[in-house]
């Protein structure tokens, strides 16, 4: 059962309730005007890439721990890749979306959920931007058989959906203690720079950020500064001014986040996640084997961060954190699931490497 609110409307009695922290799960669910499920937060000004009406959602439990789940799902940057009509990689908008469906850490049923009794807020992605962009991407498609072609606009809006979501965020959870913020995919791109937004914010809790399958791209065909304006986000954070904006490799994010040393930093990959794969052949990199960019990924954020751990397993499938086998999956004799557990619980683990990864 999903719950449908109104952002805007909550915030006078938020601020009234919360001028006193330390409050309860009860506490926040009366203050946020939130049900004992899943509730979809409609914001005014937020809208996916056709232009149809944004929400997150969010799911109650302890203020004091808190999960930021940034989902994935392709993104583009030309013309062909982006058309709504041409079977693009990304959703265009949020119809068929529902986190009720989903299931790993998302399986609220299951006693080993490591998140069962945190409150979570789910970001769903529609903009084909990584989640980071702030732009009317303008594209033109050239004629192709049975279809005309022509110019076209989609909304690659990511940054501004998110920050609708931190508002939220900050207006309700006033000192929570641990903070994990998660992403898969295209989501796993945006976890350095919203983990160090939100460590930014709550200097004193916790963050742990984990990627989920993003970790084998080592560059672009196409600068995202200009194609989806991310400059916008990072602006938000003096982490990310020596960036270089004239070419970006998403790993370069985990660095510039992770060089401060005040928050934990992770990533899990599948040595030849065919996925990935086929994203970098798009980025004009085509590769017969994704590990050796991976590993040298790996090996520069290592080198450059205090507080980064990666689990690499064997085999070639694309994510982990909402697939049933989150609760199974072993690695040379390592469960990804207590590892995961043990990243959060102290920030400290050891790395993985899939034994045919040497």
């Amino acid at each position: 059962m999903r719950t449908v609110l109104r952002f805007s409307s909550v915030l006078v009695l938020a601020a009234f309730l919360f001028s006193c922290a330390g409050i309860n799960k009860f506490q926040l669910m009366e203050s946020a005007g939130l049900a004992d499920s899943w509730n979809d937060i409609a914001a005014p000004g937020a809208y996916c890439s056709d232009g149809t009406d944004y929400n997150f959602s969010v799911k109650p439990g302890d203020p004091a721990k808190a999960l930021l789940f940034l989902q994935g799902g392709g993104g583009c940057w030309n013309g062909m890749m982006c058309h709504p009509d041409l079977n693009p990689t990304y959703s265009i908008n949020l119809r068929n979306d529902n986190p009720e469906n989903m299931s790993g850490i998302f399986d609220f049923d299951n006693r080993n959920n490591p998140f069962r009794d945190h409150t979570v807020i789910y970001i769903p992605y529609c903009t084909a931007d990584v989640h980071l962009g702030n732009k009317i991407g303008q594209y033109v498609l050239p004629r192709l058989e049975n279809f005309s072609g022509g110019t076209f606009e989609i909304n690659h809006t990511g940054y501004p959906n998110v920050k609708v979501a931190l508002d939220w965020i900050h207006e309700h959870l006033i000192d929570p203690s641990e903070f994990i913020v998660a992403g898969s995919s295209a989501g796993s791109v945006a976890v350095p720079v919203y983990a160090a937004l939100i460590k930014d914010h709550y200097a004193d809790a916790r963050v742990v950020g984990l990627g989920d399958a993003s970790g084998g791209y080592r560059g672009a065909n196409f600068n995202p500064f200009d194609v989806w304006a991310i400059g916008d986000v990072l602006d938000q954070s003096s982490r990310f001014n020596s960036i270089n904006r004239n070419g970006l490799g998403f790993y370069e994010l985990f660095i510039a986040a992770g060089e401060r040393g005040d928050m934990v930093l992770a990533s899990f990959d599948t040595k030849e996640d065919t996925v990935q794969k086929q994203f970098m052949g798009a980025l004009g990199q085509e590769v017969d084997s994704l590990l050796p960019t991976l590993k040298a990924n790996l090996a520069e954020i290592s080198d450059q961060t205090a507080n980064f751990n990666y689990f690499v397993a064997d085999g070639s499938f694309h994510t982990i954190l909402l697939r049933p086998q989150l609760y199974s999956l072993t690695e040379s004799g390592v469960s990804f699931l207590e590892w995961f557990e043990e990243l959060m619980k102290t920030g400290s683990v050891e790395n993985v490497l899939c034994r045919d990864c040497n």
